[in-house]
C-alpha cells in the first residue's frame, strides 16, 4: 500500500527543525502574556520587615487555578485572588533593602513576572531565642 504524501512509514519519527522550534517558543511566550499582569504592581515599595499589602493588576488571574507569588525568591503570604484582574498579598520580610521581582505561579504551571518591588529601610534582625526563664532569687 502506498504512504499519503508527507505521511510518515511505519516506525519512522517526526523530525522537528529550528523552524519548529521557534514556533513553539512564540506559541508558549503568546500564551504566558495573554494572562500577564498589565497593571504591575502596586505600592511600588515598602518596608524591609514585610507585612506590607501588595497589589498585583492585570486579567486572566482565575483561569490558571491557585497561584503562589514570591518576592525576591521569598513566597508572599495571605494570596487572595480577589477577581479575574486582581490579586492581593503581604510581601514576606526582606533579606536586604533593595529592589526585586515579583513573580506569579500558577497551579497550572503558567508563571508571569508582575513588576518589581522595592523594599526601604534595613532588613529586620533576625530574632533571638530565649530557653527559658528563671525569675530572680528572693522574688
Amino acid at each position: 500500500m502506498g504512504r499519503v504524501a508527507g505521511s510518515l512509514a511505519g516506525g519512522e519519527r517526526p523530525r522537528y527543525g529550528s523552524g519548529v522550534s521557534r514556533l513553539s517558543r512564540w506559541f508558549v511566550g503568546l500564551f504566558v502574556a495573554s494572562c500577564a499582569p498589565a497593571g504591575g504592581v502596586s505600592p511600588l515599595s515598602g518596608s524591609s520587615g514585610g507585612g506590607e499589602p501588595l497589589r498585583i493588576s492585570g486579567d486572566g488571574f482565575a483561569a490558571h487555578g491557585a497561584p503562589v507569588v514570591y518576592v525576591c525568591e521569598r513566597p508572599a503570604r495571605g494570596v487572595v485572588v480577589e477577581s479575574d484582574s486582581l490579586i492581593r498579598v503581604l510581601t514576606p520580610p526582606a533579606e536586604a533593602a533593595g529592589a526585586c521581582e515579583v513573580r506569579v505561579e500558577f497551579a497550572d504551571g503558567v508563571a508571569v513576572t508582575a513588576g518589581t518591588f522595592v523594599y526601604v529601610g534595613e532588613a529586620p534582625a533576625e530574632p533571638f531565642n530565649v530557653g527559658a526563664a528563671t525569675p530572680a532569687a528572693g522574688s
